[in-house]
């Protein structure tokens, strides 16, 4: 455990596994992936001894995408993403409304060239209103 939250609580530490499978037809422009995350964290405590609240347990995620390769620079994508945790007390976050466990994120990558690949997409919080929606871009620059 590196932060004081965790050395305050005497968190064992955590053990994760990912899955990231994809599935893709040499004849089609379609693909579909799927990351899928399950963490868990080993505590001695059931809650942290300062702020007496629970500690973390579990944590799922999956995200599936489906994408459609326009030609060779662009990759057009829908992502979904859902995500759910578990604390020491056996509560979730599922029916804590201020909390979004789901967002769908429409997008592109676009290279621009073998060193610039420019990802933009929007987030949708799917429980929230879609006023709410943010528009992003990652940047990924080769510099080597």
């Amino acid at each position: 455990p590196t932060s004081l939250g965790a050395r305050q609580s005497d968190t064992i530490g955590a053990a994760r596994i990912t899955l990231d499978e994809s599935l893709s037809n040499p004849n089609s422009r379609f693909s579909l992936a799927n990351e899928f995350v399950a963490k868990f964290w080993a505590q001695t405590n059931q809650e942290n001894p300062i702020t007496k609240s629970a500690l973390p347990q579990w944590e799922f995620y999956a995200g599936p995408q489906l994408n459609y390769k326009a030609n060779d620079n662009v990759n057009v994508f829908v992502l979904y993403e859902a995500i759910l945790h578990f604390n020491t007390f056996g509560q979730s976050d599922v029916s804590n409304y201020a909390v979004s466990n789901t967002d769908l994120e429409p997008g592109a990558n676009i290279k621009l060239n073998d060193n610039i690949t420019l990802t933009p997409f929007l987030n949708w919080y799917t429980n929230q209103a879609i006023t709410t929606t943010s528009f992003n871009v990652n940047a990924v620059i080769k510099l080597l």
